[in-house]
């Protein structure tokens, strides 16, 4: 006797067989997906192991007065660091805390090389302590130079004379608040303290005019008197000295 072959639905197909060819087909997707996923971790383990994981080479740009050896001394990577794992925030933040840096960018290229690009702050001052070169940048910082190659576009800027490392510092935070139109016609800063006033300083101006005015004090001084105006009813011998509050005039 033949037997019948049974259908289960009126699709006329052999749910039996779909079934089985399902299954087959679940279990090469399987299979495809296992390879694929071994395969994806063989390269990663093969890029870690090899030298395109690496940093290739640190590259620095757009410093002047701030030298190459001063940036890499506080920056930690090297050609042996990932580049996956490389703090970029944490470079940015160690090259920002020296003197003079205004900004810092950093890429990452195709060649695996790291580039920090450094902005330096405008400087408005210099001087000597010590005979060591100093430069104050615009928020008052100071950066001492080992390369008198800067001397000749330095001498266009105001000079501070006489002063030790703490005054320097002290009268660099104070001179960059003075106002533009004050600041711009000042050629020396000379420091000359008294037996009883340890923070008197003497400014010449670039027309000879001479004004004495204590550190701690000038910046609200000059906010409260107009010394250019002032001074334009002098002649150029007057000299001017700002003390507890009051402006004195000699010479006139």
């Amino acid at each position: 006797m033949k037997r019948k072959q049974v259908y289960y639905n009126e699709h006329d197909v052999n749910q039996v067989k779909e079934i089985l060819r399902n299954k087959k087909k679940n279990k090469l997707k399987k299979k495809f997906k296992i390879m694929m996923i071994l395969l994806l971790l063989g390269v990663i383990g093969y890029y870690f192991m090899s030298d395109l994981s690496k940093v290739n080479e640190v590259k620095i740009m757009g410093n002047y007065y701030l030298s190459t050896s001063e940036i890499e001394s506080v920056i930690t990577v090297t050609n042996e660091d990932y580049l996956l794992f490389v703090d970029k925030g944490e470079i940015v933040e160690k090259i920002k805390a020296l003197p003079i840096v205004k900004d810092v960018k950093i890429k990452m290229n195709l060649t695996r090389d790291i580039v920090i690009e450094i902005t330096e702050s405008s400087i408005v001052t210099f001087g000597y302590v010590d005979d060591q070169i100093m430069i104050v940048d615009e928020k008052g910082r100071v950066k001492s130079l080992d390369d008198d190659s800067f001397l000749d576009e330095l001498k266009v800027l105001p000079q501070f004379f006489e002063f030790d490392q703490d005054m320097f510092e002290a009268m660099a935070k104070e001179f960059v608040q003075f106002p533009g139109t004050v600041s711009s016609l000042i050629s020396d800063v000379v420091y000359q303290p008294t037996g009883v006033d340890t923070k008197r300083v003497k400014f010449i101006f670039d027309n000879g005019k001479i004004l004495y005015a204590r550190i701690d004090d000038i910046v609200s001084q000059l906010e409260r008197i107009d010394i250019l105006t002032t001074m334009e009813f002098y002649d150029n011998n007057s000299i001017f000295s700002l003390e507890g509050g009051n402006l004195y005039i000699t010479g006139q």
